[in-house]
């Protein structure tokens, strides 16, 4: 049988990213109650607050966070930013089984993963995974230059695996499912885990098959 490329998405998909968001928004926080004289405390309530209205990974959080702490958007953005992506954890965990997943599927199928953000953040999230050991072909968007669901439509330009013949493994509906299945892959796995699972699947673009867990997967294979 011709062997099958499966690609992962990253963040909530292979790994809980809240790990990740708690120690950095703290540091976001921080950033900006010293440079604007507040209380650290309030600034961190109010940040979780409006991120857990609009989405953890909403593409204006910060300027919906400094908007409602009525702060200038243009002096502290960067300032959210950097301290967004300079402030990691001390180390981040696989969902349970999923190291065991991938060391089973990469005895028979091509692994991938196919990840947005900055290039840096992502590589620097790949090694404290451990993913690096595990999986040779990891594709950062970032460095394509452009960023899901448009980068599938490249899918050439960054990989000689078939694209008819490969498999999408991820949470977001839109930038997973979505780009993946109206460039052609053959089939697509949602899963329903992280900051994303209340979002409604694309209509047309539905998912072939819902996940509650990734691990979930091998019985699928």
């Amino acid at each position: 049988m011709k062997k099958r490329t499966i690609v992962f998405d990253l963040d909530f998909t292979l790994y809980d990213m809240f790990q990740y968001l708690k120690p950095a928004f703290s540091g976001v926080a921080s950033q900006v109650a010293n440079k604007n004289d507040l209380e650290m405390k309030s600034v961190h309530q109010c940040l979780l607050s409006v991120a857990k209205k609009n989405g953890y990974l909403h593409e204006n959080l910060f300027n919906i966070f400094l908007e409602q702490l009525d702060l200038d958007v243009k002096s502290n953005l960067r300032v959210c930013i950097e301290a967004f992506h300079t402030h990691p954890p001390q180390k981040l965990q696989l969902y349970p089984g999923v190291e065991s997943m991938l060391d089973h599927l990469r005895g028979m199928h091509n692994l991938m993963i196919l990840t947005d953000g900055r290039a840096s953040t992502q590589q620097n999230k790949v090694r404290m995974l451990g993913l690096d050991s595990i999986i040779s072909d990891i594709v950062y968007s970032d460095l394509i230059g452009v960023s899901k669901p448009k980068v599938f439509e490249r899918w050439s330009d960054y990989t000689s695996f078939d694209l008819a013949n490969s498999i999408m493994v991820g949470d977001h509906p839109i930038k997973d499912i979505y780009g993946s299945k109206r460039v052609g892959m053959l089939a697509s796995f949602r899963v329903m885990t992280g900051s994303h699972r209340n979002l409604p699947d694309v209509r047309n673009f539905e998912p072939d098959y819902h996940l509650g867990e990734v691990t979930e997967l091998i019985n699928y294979l």
